[in-house]
């Protein structure tokens, strides 16, 4: 009986052991409110009693001498400004070289940064790698397919 016993202990310590060490790390999930859009995909934010820049994970939105930039940042605005979100980070990345915190973000359920790409604000942002860019990338071939906003406006 006491080898039966000792086995199964072996077994699950080791099973146990085996599980950490190949398991990734979840990402972090926090929740904050986003006091301010900068443009369409960088936001400030109310996190923990501290204000922080957020660069939004897999897009990329026009930047201000860009076309389409102030229907991205207005939509934005529509999407995410005042409310309350839930911030999602990567496991292996949590700061860009601007030192903005980069997170997925959600609100009200909605993936913010999957939304613009859908309705044509924003493309997918490819460049990095990030666990939704496969979705992302399906996201944006209908976008363009279907002439959506800046896919329809901005054709140089």
């Amino acid at each position: 009986m006491k080898n039966i016993a000792l086995v199964a202990v072996t077994i699950l310590l080791v099973s146990c052991q085996a599980t950490s060490k190949t398991t990734p790390p979840l990402p972090s999930v926090e929740e904050a409110i986003i006091t301010r859009v900068v443009d369409g995909d960088t936001l400030t934010i109310l996190l923990k009693g501290k204000m922080e820049y957020v660069r939004i994970i897999g897009i990329d939105a026009p930047e201000k001498d860009e076309c389409f930039y102030t229907q991205a940042t207005e939509q934005m605005k529509s999407l995410t400004e005042g409310k309350r979100a839930i911030l999602e980070s990567k496991t292996d990345e949590n700061r860009d070289k601007y030192d903005r915190l980069l997170r997925y973000v959600s609100v009200d359920g909605i993936d913010v940064g999957g939304q613009m790409i859908f309705e044509g604000f924003a493309k997918n942002y490819p460049w990095f790698p990030h666990p939704r860019n496969e979705t992302y990338d399906a996201i944006e071939r209908e976008a363009k397919k279907s002439e959506l906003g800046l896919w329809e406006k901005c054709k140089n």
